[in-house]
């Protein structure tokens, strides 16, 4: 522990990680790419898509991941849609990927007081932040937890996620 404290105070990159991230930390990462606009995976820039978005914001946490929702789809451990916690990562058939084959994925940003549950992922429309509904449910295929840490309060991190959605 020590080394590595003496490692980072002599480097320029950032220190590095002593505790993975948290559900919350995944979450408000995410919310830092609110608003940007869609970019097709074979497209270089700034611009993601579903799985480069899930890439980004995880890997500025220090936690790598596939480039490809399928391939993010195998990461973690399994976890049933009732169970989901912010940070956890949700995954969809897509018109591409065809019936029953993972297409597309979003990162779960809340499951609120109402029954709902959120999440932030990058669509044709750009990073969003929408409910999981049943147009979305039809299509769901898994969810993972890539964390050791998943976020205990379901709602975080706090903020009036309609609110959000209206803003953007």
């Amino acid at each position: 522990m020590l080394l590595l404290l003496l490692a980072a105070a002599f480097t320029d990159g950032p220190a590095p990680r002593l505790a993975p991230p948290s559900g919350t930390e995944v979450v408000s990462q995410a919310f830092s790419f609110l608003g940007r606009p869609y970019g097709a995976a074979q497209q270089r820039g700034p611009d993601l898509d579903c799985s480069g978005f899930v890439k980004e914001v995880y890997g500025r946490l220090g936690v790598r991941l596939p480039p490809v929702s399928r391939e993010q789809a195998r990461r973690g451990s399994p976890v049933e849609f009732d169970s989901l916690v912010p940070g956890d990562l949700v995954f969809f058939s897509s018109r591409t990927s065809g019936p029953g084959r993972v297409g597309h994925v979003g990162i779960i940003a809340s499951v609120d007081g109402k029954g709902r549950t959120w999440m932030i992922h990058s669509s044709t429309r750009g990073i969003r932040l929408d409910t999981v509904g049943h147009s979305k449910r039809g299509r769901y295929i898994c969810a993972r937890r890539i964390l050791e840490r998943p976020a205990t309060d379901t709602t975080s991190p706090p903020l009036d996620l309609e609110a959000a959605v209206t803003e953007r």
